[in-house]
């Protein structure tokens, strides 16, 4: 149901949607529909990467019956099962989340906090937690993003976190990011802006 979900609040082009890739999501969205499109895409992402992970593990043990099997080949030939809306999320919430940035500066008034009146935030909290989770799985799963323009998941998160710092969430994988990436612990550690 979560590529449903997803779906529902994606733009309607029946020739695009397919196991790869999702129809762009509606213009005007709200940030908290834009941020559950999001998030119910990546999880349908990673509910299609766990199917294709069993059918391959099963296809291998299938495999391993016959004995004409070759056993060295095993696992490593079948390939790594991924999330295949990845590097669409990774576009689509990047493309938000400069929007965003963008949107929180206005010339015309003094107060840094104030929105531009011609640009709408795309990413809320939870927008910014999903954008997070997805750079962090982008770059557990090795796919190569701009790193000139990409931000790094810690940044991101801590950013969902100085918004809405109830998201439990967002603070288990802060923690989790933070663990394995000994200079992301460092930067957060020298971060003293207050939550």
């Amino acid at each position: 149901e979560y590529a449903h979900a997803a779906a529902v609040l994606s733009q309607s082009s029946p020739n695009v949607a397919n196991v790869e890739s999702m129809p762009p999501p509606l213009p005007d969205l709200d940030p908290a529909a834009f941020g559950l499109r999001a998030y119910a895409l990546y999880m349908a992402g990673e509910q299609r990467k766990e199917e294709e992970f069993q059918e391959r593990n099963e296809a291998n043990i299938n495999d391993a019956n016959n004995p004409n099997h070759d056993k060295d080949i095993g696992v490593s030939g079948l390939g790594v099962a991924r999330n295949p809306y990845l590097l669409q999320l990774v576009s689509e919430l990047g493309d938000a989340y400069k929007n965003t940035n963008a949107s929180m500066l206005n010339p015309d008034n003094s107060n840094n906090m104030s929105f531009a009146s011609n640009i709408d935030p795309q990413l809320d909290a939870f927008g910014l937690y999903v954008y997070g989770m997805v750079l962090s799985a982008a770059r557990e799963q090795k796919i190569a993003l701009p790193m000139s323009s990409t931000p790094k998941p810690h940044s991101i998160l801590l950013q969902s976190l100085k918004q809405f710092p109830y998201n439990w969430s967002a603070w288990m994988d802060l923690a989790e990011y933070a663990i394995n990436d000994r200079a992301a612990e460092i930067e957060l550690e020298e971060d003293d802006s207050p939550l």
